[in-house]
């Protein structure tokens, strides 16, 4: 499906935003701004489902299915685990701790993922963390200052507990997850 979008571009510079202004805020030019159109391919990656209602008391809920993140308080916040399709918005100052605390969490749960399926002699899981806002690198480098790489048991072969993808579009992270949804993987 395609949409029609318009931004308007200052005609002297370059510049493009999303509203009309009388003077370009990037080269100072007066009157220079004009609105252009263009067409957005809208995803089809995605299938759409029709919604549905239900009553209240009909939802069974198994508090068993909560995944414990290894962080007693996030557990606390989350109402005692992450629930599979649960989408959390981590939000705070810069610097505050939020990809550290999100790392440490992935790693947790990669090594007690690969514990659980040692113990159960099955395949073992992995973790995969979308790093939006930073590198594949940055994150490693988090893992090495944290100290605390999850490893395989011993004896056992097989994918890294611990999986990188660095991407900020919605629909190559939703493709990347159908793609590896033949390992057993959680994402953080």
């Amino acid at each position: 499906m395609v949409r029609t979008r318009s931004s308007f571009v200052c005609q002297q510079c370059g510049y493009s935003q999303s509203q009309w202004a009388g003077k370009c805020p990037s080269c100072d030019v007066w009157n220079s701004m004009v609105e252009t159109t263009f067409e957005v391919q809208r995803s089809t990656g995605s299938k759409a489902q029709s919604g549905q209602i239900f009553k209240l008391q009909d939802i069974k809920i198994d508090e068993k299915k909560r995944l414990k993140t290894g962080e007693a308080e996030l557990d606390n916040v989350l109402g005692g685990g992450l629930v599979g399709g649960m989408v959390i918005l981590v939000a705070g100052e810069p610097g505050i701790g939020k990809s550290t605390l999100l790392t440490q969490v992935a790693l947790r749960m990669g090594s007690h993922l690969a514990l659980a399926d040692a113990r159960a002699k099955n395949d073992l899981s992995s973790v995969l963390y979308v790093c939006g806002e930073e590198s594949a690198t940055q994150v490693a480098l988090r893992v090495g200052r944290i100290g605390s790489h999850p490893s395989r048991p011993t004896g056992h072969k097989g994918n890294d507990p611990f999986l990188l993808l660095e991407s900020t579009d919605v629909d190559e992270i939703v493709n990347k997850i159908e793609e590896i949804k033949v390992l057993k993987t959680k994402v953080v």
